[in-house]
């Protein structure tokens, strides 16, 4: 019995793996954002705002497959506890913090894509008006893609999930 529960810590060890992964590329986007507040210079605050949006794509690709690990790790737990006679019961969400977490994503997307729209075009003149128009849409054009990477983010997990109805449980001795 004890190899199964150290199995099963194992697996919980995973989880605990993947979710710092997670807060470390938020970490990633902070410093990028904080850089961005630090400087002045126009070619240094343009690479501020792509390393934010590229690491906000990383991101986004690594809760993806974070989530489609996330459920197969949950059944193997869910098997083995069922193994030992554990009964636990969980709170079901219709909304699924994955998928906030990647909808989060597209809106940092959204909103540094706005910034960076704003600082190039103010080296372009126009007016103050149609460059808050072009910026504030460019910027909603993008997060508005969070809906549907959502929808699908949750469609590829519950994918994923269906082909991990294979579960290896190490023999209980």
């Amino acid at each position: 019995m004890s190899d199964l529960m150290e199995y099963i810590k194992t697996q919980r060890a995973d989880i605990r793996c993947f979710r710092n992964q997670e807060w470390t590329v938020l970490g990633m986007i902070g410093i990028s954002l904080f850089f961005l507040s630090q400087v002045e210079a126009l070619h240094f605050q343009i690479t501020a705002i792509g390393i934010g949006i590229a690491t906000c794509a990383v991101g986004i690709f690594i809760s993806v497959k974070h989530w489609a690990i996330l459920f197969a790790k949950t059944k193997i737990i869910n098997k083995c506890q069922e193994k030992l006679g554990i009964k636990v019961e969980y709170f079901e969400s219709r909304l699924k913090v994955k998928g906030m977490i990647i909808v989060h994503y597209f809106l940092i997307i959204g909103v540094l894509s706005a910034l960076l729209m704003w600082l190039l075009l103010s080296k372009i003149w126009i007016s103050v008006p149609y460059k808050i128009w072009i910026s504030v849409g460019t910027g909603i054009l993008i997060a508005i893609h969070s809906i549907p990477a959502y929808s699908i983010s949750r469609w590829w997990a519950e994918e994923k999930r269906k082909e991990t109805d294979v579960v290896i449980i190490p023999p209980v001795v």
